[in-house]
């Protein structure tokens, strides 16, 4: 047929403008505003072919089909009826109430509910406005789990401040209940005020947490912070706390080769508009501070004061001390700076380690080209002049 028909078969219905078969072949062939009415979903297409043998459905042109669980859109695919295993291919995106991934090429199967795609991926959450890029990926739908590798990136933008995660392996759980990130192994993360690495790192959205695990590394501005495990609490997309536990260690270079230094067994940092205001040292703590007579950057040091003591309390202004308290038994000793011994500069555990820090160039390179895809819009069904019944079509 050339001016339009409906094809019935049980409870599927086909709608085209052109319509061939080949008996010889057994096939079935479908041009011009294809649509494909199910009641699982609902296709629309530019050309159908379908090889009744094995029973499976190639696509070309624009297609999207739309179903309760997503919408997916290509450019060209096929999908096979009996193992209910399909690929979608140039451009695949698959679209969900709670995410959408895009693709180069997409192979799904529907009773596994299982997913791989190849090629420019992008796994987005447009709730939490979070983004995972990468070349290779895998989805778990009845868990709701992704997987995302080959030099993946993530990145998350709010409030005009946006965070750049990288890794090796990115673990993706999108769950009401339990929604997070992990990334495994050489994990870089990079803010406008916070840079730092880690060997692998996790971001619990629900609470607004990054746990960073494994010799993790911070700087905010001039500081650099080092220790066993960190714990990087969010408030308005902003550090509201950061813990650091075990091996706490703070240091900042005020010259080449001297150190305010800041030691002990657990760290709290406090910071307001993503500056430390407050360090909070328990166990063990240690501290070397360098003195001079006024806090101008021209102002010459005069003095080091180094103590250590049970618990201490550091105030920050503008990134500079401003006060410090000492607690449980401190034990100290103030040197002028000519006298001040050489063996005693630093204390254990500084490695100051500023080569290491991310910096934003690393991500770009990662970053994939943000061109937008856009959504077909919804077909109208085609209006057919003829309709042909299962039984007449077999003829």
């Amino acid at each position: 047929y050339v001016k339009g028909a409906d094809i019935l078969n049980e409870q599927n219905t086909l709608k085209s403008r052109k319509g061939y078969y080949n008996r010889r072949s057994n096939t079935f062939n479908f041009k011009d505003k294809v649509v494909l009415s199910s009641p699982d979903y609902t296709m629309y297409c530019d050309t159908l072919d379908y090889m009744a043998g094995t029973r499976t459905a190639y696509f070309f042109g624009p297609t999207r089909i739309v179903s309760k669980e997503n919408t997916i859109v290509c450019n060209s695919g096929w999908y096979n009826t009996v193992s209910e295993r399909a690929e979608f291919n140039k451009g695949a995106q698959i679209h969900s109430k709670k995410s959408s991934i895009l693709a180069d090429s997409f192979f799904y199967d529907r009773k596994r509910a299982y997913g791989r795609g190849i090629g420019n991926i992008r796994l987005i959450d447009s709730n939490e406005n979070f983004t995972v890029f990468g070349q290779r990926g895998e989805y778990f739908q009845r868990s709701n789990e992704s997987y995302v590798t080959e030099s993946p990136m993530a990145m998350q933008i709010k409030d005009k401040d946006t965070l750049l995660v990288m890794a090796e392996t990115f673990y993706f759980k999108n769950d009401s209940l339990d929604k997070r990130m992990r990334a495994y192994r050489k994990a870089s993360v990079y803010q406008k005020d916070l840079q730092g690495i880690s060997d692998s790192l996790e971001y619990a959205f629900n609470d607004s947490v990054i746990s960073l695990f494994n010799d993790p590394i911070l700087w905010n501005g001039k500081n650099q912070i080092s220790g066993d495990t960190m714990f990087i609490q969010l408030k308005n997309s902003k550090i509201s706390t950061l813990r650091v536990a075990e091996n706490a260690f703070l240091a900042s270079e005020i010259k080449p080769g001297y150190y305010n230094q800041i030691a002990g067994r657990d760290m709290l940092n406090r910071f307001d508009s993503n500056r430390l205001k407050s360090v909070h040292v328990e166990g063990n703590a240690q501290s070397i501070y360098y003195l001079r007579d006024n806090e101008t950057d021209s102002a010459e040091y005069t003095g080091v004061n180094k103590v250590a003591c049970g618990r201490m309390l550091i105030q920050m202004d503008t990134s500079k001390v401003k006060a410090i308290k000492f607690y449980n038994q401190p034990e100290g000793k103030m040197y002028p700076m000519a006298q001040f011994p050489e063996s005693e500069k630093w204390l254990t555990g500084l490695n100051w380690r500023l080569s290491l820090k991310p910096n934003k160039e690393q991500f770009s390179e990662r970053m994939l080209v943000k061109v937008p895809m856009p959504i077909q819009k919804k077909e109208k069904p085609v209006k057919s002049t003829k309709k042909i019944s299962k039984k007449k079509a077999s003829k």
